[in-house]
């Protein structure tokens, strides 16, 4: 009896092992998709002294027949309809130490609805992202940080999409990554990180 009671307590405890290293494996990716996202080039850069520097900015009209993300089939749901205006300018500055580097990243953001209904609090947002990186022989380190103070962009602080709002929003999420070479092909990464979200009113 007590061999057969001990299978399913252990089967709950590897079930639970399992989504606990699926959710901080997704957490990884999701955090590093955003980086790669924030530091892409799409061109070789404009030398200024022993800086590389990336200005780009995009330009972006849209049209979202439900902006709030409403369900349709909840009683009394609003559904706004929107043109949406996007403006994003950004600069990328590169300092290249010889096997190292550092980046930094400022991309503002101006965000406009064409429908006068929507109650929108904030047209601007800020995004900034800091990334040093020192490789050596054995011990290779990486230092980040990611800073946003937006309103809609709610992705930053809930990584399923499922929340929308209004309410202006910080997110400030600093990480280490210390990487110690084991081979031509193998490692081992220690990566703490923190984050913190916080709400205005």
């Amino acid at each position: 009896m007590t061999y057969r009671s001990a299978i399913p307590r252990f089967r709950a405890v590897s079930r639970i092992r399992v989504a606990v290293c699926f959710g901080v494996v997704i957490s990884l990716l999701s955090a590093a998709a955003a980086r790669a996202q924030a530091f892409r080039t799409a061109s070789d850069g404009l030398n200024v002294g022993h800086f590389l520097l990336y200005p780009s900015i995009s330009i972006e009209y849209t049209h979202d027949d439900n902006i709030t993300f409403e369900s349709r089939e909840l009683p009394g749901a609003e559904i706004l309809a929107s043109g949406v205006m996007l403006i994003k300018p950004r600069i990328l500055m590169d300092l290249p130490i010889a096997a190292s580097r550092i980046r930094w990243v400022y991309s503002p953001l101006y965000r406009d609805y064409t429908n006068k209904g929507f109650p929108q609090t904030r047209r601007f947002s800020h995004f900034f992202d800091f990334e040093a990186m020192r490789s050596g022989p054995l011990l290779s380190l990486r230092v980040a940080d990611r800073y946003v103070k937006d309103t809609v962009q709610l992705r930053e602080a809930d990584r399923g999409g499922e929340v929308f709002g209004l309410v202006p929003f910080t997110t400030h999420a600093p990480e280490l990554q210390a990487t110690l070479g084991l081979g031509a092909r193998s490692g081992v990464s220690l990566i703490p990180r923190y984050t913190a979200v916080s709400f205005q009113g």
